[in-house]
């Protein structure tokens, strides 16, 4: 089954970037294996997504369109 051209817009903070991927934070919240919670790292390709601004950096606000295919599988929808 062909994948969905399906656009979706979230919004989050950088957090770390590579060279081939941005790792963002929107708010969501995660268990670690001590049982603390912290914020939910996604990392996302740049291939697969456009990011305004386009001069991020760390701890930058962005909004980032993506597949909505790629947001639910992230866990971002």
């Amino acid at each position: 089954m062909a994948k969905s051209r399906e656009m979706t817009t979230v919004a989050g903070k950088v957090k770390k970037v590579t060279f081939n991927a941005i790792g963002i934070i929107d708010g969501s919240t995660e268990k670690t294996s001590n049982g603390r919670t912290r914020p939910k790292l996604f990392w996302l390709p740049k291939s697969q997504i456009s990011v305004e601004p386009e001069d991020y950096d760390i701890d930058s606000d962005v909004t980032i369109e993506l597949p909505a295919w790629l947001a639910v599988q992230e866990g971002l929808e």
